[in-house]
């Protein structure tokens, strides 16, 4: 499974940052490198979802690998809505915001409960890290015909 999923994981990143440059300028097969690539990142983070939240304690931590995953999901349909100019891409654009939002948050409180000095450190750096990045993100992301 480690395996896989780290070959899914290049192989995916490759694809999307392929179809995005060919979507770029305009160059044929854009649309299909870049769903092929949502595809694979999908099947990535269902892997994940399935196999890399198992050894997550139970309580905060595995409800904050979970959150983390599916927003992940989200994000990358989002994405991929979005390239490619379907509708809904907003809607989803938005709802994959508020749930890294919410894994941020969990993790914050993740890194608060922490005992081991070394984890808790990296744990609130992690966390940080994310919630300045979806608020960088919300804030860059323009909203506009949310629901159109």
């Amino acid at each position: 499974m480690n395996q896989t999923n780290k070959v899914l994981g290049i192989i995916a990143a490759i694809l999307l940052a392929l179809g995005a440059l060919f979507k770029k300028f305009h160059w044929p097969g854009a649309s299909l490198i870049l769903t092929l690539g949502g595809l694979v990142f999908l099947a990535f983070f269902v892997i994940y979802l399935i196999y890399g939240t198992r050894p997550l304690q139970a309580g905060l931590e595995k409800a904050t690998g979970l959150t983390g995953a599916v927003s992940m999901i989200v994000s990358v349909i989002a994405f991929v809505f979005k390239i490619q100019h379907l509708m809904g891409g907003s809607v989803l654009l938005v709802i994959s915001h508020l749930g890294l939002l919410v894994t941020s948050i969990m993790l914050i409180i993740g890194a608060i409960r922490e005992t081991d000095p070394p984890r808790q450190s990296i744990k609130a750096l992690f966390a940080f890290t994310l919630f300045v990045l979806v608020a960088i993100l919300a804030l860059m992301t323009p909203y506009v015909g949310l629901f159109e």
